[in-house]
């Protein structure tokens, strides 16, 4: 007999993720546009402030396996979440391009802590038996979100107000994703909860570059 695929669970899971990566692409179309009109900044600049996130997702997700190992994949993932939150709404309170590109990459290193840790949980609780699939279907939530978000941005710049808009709309998704994580109460299979009490260290460079490699090429 066939493995339920659709179970609760992973309906949950793909649509955070899919709320997740709207915002995501909401803000990286919109951002330069913010910076070159609330800050007369130059192009350059602007893009930064857009792509500038992006390096943010990248630290957080050379993280967060460590830190999912050391304090648990939901803790990691609400935590997530809750910063995602807290950079969201100071958005309302940058006063400079300097402190917008902190809070840009401050964001970005939550959400990426947040979206690894929503596709870990999704990898776990996707049967055995359809994991090609599942991992696919997951993924269209992704895709789905990269449609849409830029379109919703494009929108949002035309509205009085629309930056202001856009930063509410923001906080509220992500209000609403920790919700429903929180109500949802996600359960993973008993074989694939990590013992993190094992671990003893967040980050260690030899987890990520084997040294061995190096001193071969010398």
């Amino acid at each position: 007999m066939e493995e339920n695929l659709w179970t609760k669970d992973f309906i949950i899971t793909s649509f955070v993720n899919f709320l997740l990566t709207i915002m995501n692409f909401l803000f990286m179309v919109t951002m330069a546009n913010f910076s070159v009109e609330t800050y007369g900044v130059k192009v350059s600049t602007a893009g930064l402030s857009a792509s500038i996130f992006v390096l943010g997702c990248l630290f957080g997700r050379v993280l967060v396996g460590k830190l999912i190992g050391r304090f648990g994949i939901f803790r990691v993932l609400n935590a997530g979440l809750l910063g995602a939150v807290m950079f969201s709404l100071s958005y309302f309170f940058v006063k400079g391009v300097e402190t917008l590109l902190l809070t840009r990459i401050f964001h970005g290193f939550m959400l990426g802590l947040a979206s690894t840790a929503l596709s870990t949980i999704c990898v776990q609780i996707v049967p055995s038996s359809r994991k090609g699939e599942g991992i696919s279907y997951y993924g269209l939530s992704n895709v789905l979100g990269a449609a849409i978000g830029p379109f919703l941005g494009m929108m949002f710049i035309d509205l009085n107000n629309g930056f202001r808009w856009l930063f509410t709309t923001n906080v509220v998704t992500v209000i609403v994703c920790l919700i429903i994580i929180h109500l949802a109460r996600i359960q993973l299979p008993p074989a694939n909860q990590p013992d993190h009490e094992k671990e003893a260290k967040v980050f260690n460079i030899s987890d990520y570059i084997d040294k061995q490699r190096f001193q071969s090429l010398c």
